[in-house]
């Protein structure tokens, strides 16, 4: 699938798709909470105009994937509201979503890199482990009841899987 994958920055008429893939998972799993429908409601008030990203995969004309880079401070973005269609996940999707919200918020110059999600979902805690991701404790105020698991990527350090620059320093 991969090769007929494209990734697409955010752009006004792909907000309702963004909305649909999030509630479509979260209703099926959880329930949508005051936070979620903040950010599905106006993406672009809570993602883009802060500075974040909205990040869309395409295959053969149809949308179906997205995660969002979320500014917390300038150092700090949050990796937020990924979602791929059922038919979708295990094909590559959510990796090339995870990697373009890492690229996204190195350019930005964000030093790290978390994100919050469910011990329920375990396909995606592999997917975020093999993106560099790793568990530390859970905040105590995390602003959705469903967040149990914490996890951080410290954008200092290479990707894993590639070697630092000569000289030194993160690999963009």
């Amino acid at each position: 699938m991969t090769a007929r994958l494209t990734i697409e920055p955010f752009q006004p008429a792909l907000a309702p798709e963004f909305a649909r893939l999030n509630r479509q998972w979260i209703e099926r799993l959880f329930t949508i909470e005051p936070g979620d429908e903040m950010v599905l409601s106006d993406p672009e008030r809570e993602v883009i105009t802060p500075g974040g990203q909205i990040f869309f995969a395409r295959v053969r004309g149809e949308i179906v994937g997205t995660a969002a880079a979320m500014v917390h401070s300038p150092e700090v973005f949050e990796l937020a509201k990924m979602a791929v269609t059922p038919d979708s996940q295990g094909r590559g999707v959510g990796q090339r979503l995870g990697q373009a919200v890492i690229g996204f918020a190195r350019s930005a110059g964000a030093e790290r890199l978390f994100l919050l999600t469910n011990s329920r979902l375990t396909p995606a805690i592999r997917l975020y482990q093999r993106l560099g991701f790793e568990h530390h404790p859970l905040p105590p105020h995390t602003g959705y009841s469903r967040a149990d698991v914490y996890m951080e990527l410290d954008l200092g350090h290479p990707p894993l899987g590639r070697p630092p620059r000569a000289g030194g320093g993160a690999v963009p």
